[in-house]
């Protein structure tokens, strides 16, 4: 079964990463394929998702739902976190041959942003989780878009960084003298998360911002 193939005008990613709770959205383009039949590989377990003959009516396993599993997009719901990562592969059948002929691939990994809180030694290189209010406090949460940072040693400073819960990066900034004021009024109603670093230490907690 062929890796590459004409008629595909787009292809997966090679890999992509999406926060835990998030939604999965994976769209392959191609033309002159009469069956598309996506399956799941997890570690060297390779699994196809069934059709039930409706591509419109949701799978759900172990918790995982899968919307389009015959067709060239597939949603999927519930992937929570693993050690590793998730393999989806789409296996196109092509019109002319009337057999499987085109396999697309695409690593998923699964995190949870508040587990991006540790504690880590250089000199002994062990990690540990930490309580995420030990560093800082975000007040008043939930706000409209003026957060108060206030770190618990108020003679300290630190970087932090604001991302949104599929990663992307919003704000990076400093807390001096253990105090700073964070403003995401230009941003939407949501959540997001603010990631605290000092020395060693790093902790993470939610910011939401509500309507008016």
């Amino acid at each position: 079964m062929l890796t590459n193939a004409p008629g595909i005008t787009k292809p997966l990613e090679t890999s992509t990463t999406i926060a835990v709770g998030n939604k999965l959205n994976l769209s392959i383009g191609a033309s002159n394929f009469s069956k598309y039949q996506w399956r799941l590989k997890i570690c060297t377990s390779l699994s196809p998702l069934t059709f039930d003959g409706n591509w419109a009516v949701p799978i759900t396993a172990n918790g995982i739902i899968y919307t389009g599993v015959n067709t060239p997009n597939l949603i999927v719901t519930g992937l929570p976190v693993v050690t590793n990562y998730y393999e989806f592969q789409c296996v196109l059948t092509s019109s002319c041959t009337n057999t499987p002929s085109y396999i697309n691939k695409i690593k998923v990994y699964v995190n949870d942003p508040l587990q991006i809180s540790a504690r880590h030694d250089t000199e002994t290189g062990v990690s540990e989780l930490m309580d995420q209010s030990l560093l800082f406090k975000v007040y008043p949460n939930p706000s409209l878009g003026i957060f108060e940072l206030s770190m618990n040693d108020a003679s300290q400073s630190a970087d932090y960084t604001v991302f949104t819960i599929d990663g992307k990066v919003l704000r990076q900034g400093e807390i001096i003298n253990g105090k700073a004021t964070l403003n995401l009024t230009d941003t939407k109603p949501g959540m997001y998360f603010i990631k605290l670093l000092k020395e060693k230490e790093g902790s993470v907690q939610r910011l939401i911002e509500k309507n008016l």
